[in-house]
């Protein structure tokens, strides 16, 4: 009788447990929402390795100077960026400039910049919760999971006396700077 009662209560438990895996509870927040998947990692792939294999690596509260090109992962449409160039190469606009753990990005971005060397490249796929969320943001739609192609051109080690590292540095035709000038 005891093991008979044992058998009942053991797989009346099983069913509860495997119950209460598929369960929805009628709003949403059931194993397919795509909210219950909130600690989904960015990917991270390497594109192009820093050149200088002894080039610094980002460290939280470094300045970062960041060339990017942002993607929408469902169709491949370009939203932002700023690695545009002109025929001779050079860039359109400035590396964009932030501060690694501690600055007003999306938080795929500071997950996705870690470890990263001066002169690397990286493309960063970022789920839509830790992008723009359910909302979305301008011509990114509510829960938009992002590619980004990233490359670090620099990095400002505050830690360092502000010391600016850079990889890529171009030979001007102008007068050499002194110390104190204005440039």
């Amino acid at each position: 009788m005891l093991m008979n009662r044992l058998a009942a209560v053991s797989i009346l438990a099983l069913a509860l447990v495997v119950g209460c895996k598929k369960a929805d509870d009628g709003h949403g927040h059931g194993p397919t929402d795509p909210e219950a998947t909130l600690d989904r990692p960015v990917e991270v792939k390497i594109l192009e390795p820093a050149a200088d294999e002894n080039a610094p690596i980002a460290e939280e509260t470094n300045l970062l100077m960041v060339e990017y090109a942002g993607y929408l992962v469902t169709n491949d449409s370009r939203f932002d960026g700023n690695d545009e160039k002109d025929e001779d190469g050079n860039p359109l606009k400035a590396p964009y400039p932030f501060v690694l753990g501690f600055d007003s990005v999306i938080e795929g971005w500071h997950e996705g910049f870690e470890g990263i060397q001066v002169g690397e490249t990286r493309e960063l796929i970022i789920p839509w919760q830790k992008a723009y969320g359910v909302n979305g943001n301008g011509d990114i739609p509510p829960k938009a999971d992002l590619r980004f192609v990233v490359k670090v051109h620099g990095l400002l080690k505050t830690d360092d006396e502000d010391l600016l590292i850079t990889n890529d540095t171009k030979v001007g035709s102008g007068a050499i700077a002194e110390e104190g000038d204005e440039v």
